[in-house]
């Protein structure tokens, strides 16, 4: 039996009173430890809140976060809306002002196509009384010459066999040296493109009605008699001067094949349409007139040939 016992069970008074100083510090440990139980439970229990509040701030805060997010999502939406409207505005803008400025000028063009329409009918005016002058001269000039021819015929145009004859010589001698009543070199040449004076220009004696600048047309004339010589038909025309009216006319129904009015070689004579195979590159007559017009100043112009920047084969020019 252990000695402490042994000392109780005998009643040793001392031995009593350790075992109630033992019992004493028991109990203080026992109550300590109970305490200590309670602050750790205490604490875990704060840990918890702790943990738990931690928690209810992590969510809030990326609910908040979450929110922003949106925030900022629309606010970058209506940015790029913003941006949108701003850059179609500028662009609007950019259209009235281009658009103003294109009335301005439509209007300046407009204005100075008034003025050129009314100096070009000015000019028109003026030379159309010159024109009805020269023709007035032009006619009395006719007249002069068919009284000189019946002077020089004796003044007998169907007495006797021979004197008709004779008459009929002259007077047909007489109506072709005037094929181009007032036919004569002017100085220098025309007035304006289109507004050439009918006293420089002359009838082809091809026919139709086709008229050349004085130079021009005898040139042509004698190149159309060597094609006729060589073939047995003169040169074929659908085009030679054209007035200014005219041009215009072509221009329009045309623009793609008529020179601007005022810059064509038509308007100042210079310049044929031809047919009868010459308006087909390659052929027989279109390789005569190569090798041929040159020798009376008649070319076909670079531009015009195969493989020039608008080619018109039936298209010759004088260039003397």
């Amino acid at each position: 039996m252990p000695p402490v016992v042994t000392a109780l069970l005998s009643g040793d008074p001392r031995a009593v009173s350790d075992l109630a100083y033992v019992q004493k510090s028991v109990n203080r440990v026992g109550a300590s430890r109970n305490e200590i139980a309670r602050d750790l439970d205490a604490q875990n229990a704060e840990a918890v809140r702790a943990l738990e509040q931690s928690a209810a701030m992590r969510a809030a805060a990326l609910a908040s976060r979450q929110a922003l997010d949106g925030q900022v999502a629309d606010l970058a939406e209506k940015a790029d809306r913003l941006t949108a409207e701003l850059t179609d505005a500028a662009s609007r803008l950019e259209q009235a002002r281009a658009a103003e400025q294109e009335q301005a000028r439509l209007a300046e063009l407009a204005r100075l196509r008034a003025a050129d329409q009314e100096r070009v009918a000015g000019q028109v005016r003026e030379i159309q009384r010159q024109q009805a002058a020269a023709a007035a001269a032009a006619a009395e000039q006719q007249r002069a010459a068919a009284a000189a021819l019946q002077q020089q015929s004796g003044g007998n145009f169907g007495g006797g066999a021979g004197g008709g004859a004779g008459a009929g010589a002259l007077l047909g001698a007489g109506a072709g040296a005037f094929a181009g009543a007032g036919c004569r070199p002017a100085s220098p040449y025309g007035e304006a493109n289109g507004f050439l004076s009918p006293a420089s220009l002359c009838l082809l004696a091809s026919g139709g009605g086709h008229r050349l600048r004085t130079d021009a047309g005898r040139a042509f004339d004698a190149l159309s008699r060597a094609r006729q010589a060589a073939t047995g038909a003169p040169l074929c025309v659908t085009d030679s001067y054209r007035s200014y009216p005219e041009q215009v006319d072509v221009f329009k129904r045309k623009p793609e094949l008529a020179a601007t009015p005022g810059r064509s070689q038509h308007g100042w004579g210079l310049a044929v349409d031809l047919c009868g195979g010459v308006q087909t590159f390659g052929s027989e007559a279109h390789v005569w007139m190569q090798l041929n017009a040159p020798r009376y100043g008649w070319i076909h112009p670079g531009w015009a040939r195969a493989g020039g920047s608008r080619p018109e084969a039936w298209h010759w020019e004088y260039v003397g």
